[in-house]
């Protein structure tokens, strides 16, 4: 998905911590952020700068509600938002 971001030039990235379910990525949403892409970035200084560290922040964000609330966060996905990447070749 980094790489189509890319591709496709899209100006904004982010991630998202899914529950497991019967499709890809189809689960309730326990965490999700964005950023922005900067112009000319690679997928690679995209992943490096951004992407990574905001998958980080979003695991330990659901690990700390997990703490309080003994429970996972969960939001159902709103599928008229839902996108998909095809294969890259």
């Amino acid at each position: 998905a980094v790489e189509w971001t890319i591709k496709e030039g899209d100006p904004i990235a982010g991630g998202t911590i899914y529950h497991l379910a019967d499709r890809m990525d189809a689960g309730a949403i326990a965490a999700q952020d964005w950023c922005f892409v900067k112009k000319g970035e690679t997928a690679r200084e995209l992943w490096e700068r951004a992407l990574a560290p905001l998958g980080l922040k979003l695991l330990a964000d659901v690990i700390d509600y997990v703490k309080v609330h003994k429970a996972l966060p969960a939001k159902t996905q709103d599928e008229q938002f839902a996108t998909s990447a095809p294969s890259l070749s």
